[in-house]
């Protein structure tokens, strides 16, 4: 065994240790439904915010491509209006539909880049929540609940069962930034 898997291997376990002590440590209602805002739990985890953070970075490096992409289309296309006068009509159409395909063809592809990141967010924020499902089972026990509801999906509650601050503890506690985690996976 790889001295990173053992080290992330003992990690997750002082985790999942540290999340039982606390567990044990805080007061929680005894209640049969509970509730977490899923959209905190993406957002405020530190997980969550790295996933984020890596989304940023991607969208903002195709801004950058796309920025960089239109001025050298505009350019081309000044270079051949400019040519317009020199060429005869056959010569410049076929220029010109050269052209047009080559913007469709960057177009195209940006958007299946656009399409990938957003794919890529949705698969993100699967394995973030199928990775945390450890700290939800322990959350149910220690509360005595038999099922969670997604925030949105409830119309009227006690706060008192919501459990989202205590889950985005708990899910620092035993993920981090889910770093460690993609370690393991990878081994």
């Amino acid at each position: 065994m790889g001295f990173q898997r053992f080290f992330g291997i003992f990690a997750l376990l002082v985790s999942i240790s540290t999340g039982v002590i606390y567990a044990q440590a805080g007061p929680l209602p005894t209640t049969a439904v509970i509730i977490i805002d899923k959209d905190r739990v993406l957002s405020e985890t530190k997980y969550g915010q790295r996933l984020s953070s890596e989304m940023r970075r991607m969208e903002l490096a195709q801004i950058e491509d796309n920025t960089r992409l239109s001025r050298e289309l505009e350019q081309e296309e000044a270079y051949l209006t400019e040519l317009r006068a020199t060429l005869s009509s056959d010569e410049f159409r076929s220029l010109a539909n050269e052209f047009d395909t080559k913007v469709q063809r960057i177009s195209d592809e940006q958007q299946s880049k656009n399409q990938n990141r957003i794919d890529q967010r949705r698969q993100d924020q699967l394995q973030l929540f199928a990775a945390t499902g450890p700290v939800f089972e322990q959350l149910m026990r220690d509360t005595g609940a038999s099922v969670i509801l997604e925030l949105s999906f409830a119309l009227i509650w006690n706060d008192a069962i919501n459990m989202t601050d205590v889950a985005i503890q708990r899910i620092d506690t035993f993920l981090g930034d889910g770093t460690n985690r993609i370690l393991l996976d990878q081994e």
